[in-house]
């Protein structure tokens, strides 16, 4: 048996007639506050759940699916979110801080004043997602970042090396220091920094160039 508690309070949310939490399947869970510190969701599947403000530090959910999820202010610090499915869901103020996100699915989410500081979102597909929040030196290479919202995001120091930003927002956003070789800019076109090498000429074209 497994009881899901509050976190603080200690009240008894939910009790799964599991041994573990892997590949467990949920629909319309009210997750609110909740202590899932640690636990290993690995594979899992949330439909409709509400996870606003729980704690989901070091918490496993690789592969997980969180399908029409909201999770607001939720904490997901240092978490295992590798190829998790996060699309459509709603994170604002989520706080995402060093978790291990390759290949994550952000398509459509909503993560306006989410925390990504140090969060490996590398492969990941972000596209059309609304991420206006932080991403201090995450690393973000060979994203999809297709269409995305980073209206007045900070985005100093992020490896950006390879990613896909085509018709992405960045007014107001920050990227000092980021790292942007290879890249494609908002336009479809390279974006990076790239020297183009010059074409010297000998000392006697120059002169009779100079004629």
């Amino acid at each position: 048996m497994l009881v899901i508690k509050q976190k603080g309070s200690g009240s008894v949310l939910m009790e799964l007639a599991v041994e573990s939490p892997r590949g467990v399947q949920l629909s319309g869970a009210n997750l609110t506050g909740a202590d899932l510190s640690g636990l290993d969701f690995s594979g899992a599947t949330f439909k409709a759940c509400n996870f606003t403000d729980a704690d989901c530090r070091f918490a496993q959910f690789s592969n997980a699916k969180f399908q029409n999820c909201v999770a607001k202010r939720a904490n997901f610090a240092e978490a295992d979110m590798r190829g998790a499915d996060l699309s459509d869901a709603v994170l604002d103020g989520a706080i995402l801080l060093s978790i291990n996100g390759d290949k994550i699915l952000l398509r459509h989410c909503r993560a306006n004043g989410a925390d990504f500081t140090g969060a490996n979102l590398s492969n990941s597909d972000c596209s059309f997602a609304e991420l206006r929040g932080i991403f201090t030196a995450a690393n973000l290479s060979k994203s999809n970042l297709y269409s995305c919202d980073f209206t007045g995001a900070d985005l100093s120091k992020c490896d950006l090396r390879e990613a896909d930003m085509t018709g992405a927002k960045i007014a107001r956003a920050d990227f000092t220091f980021a790292k942007l070789q290879g890249s494609i800019g908002t336009n479809g076109k390279p974006w990076g920094f790239t020297s183009k090498k010059e074409d010297k000429k000998s000392w006697w074209q120059v002169w009779r160039a100079a004629i």
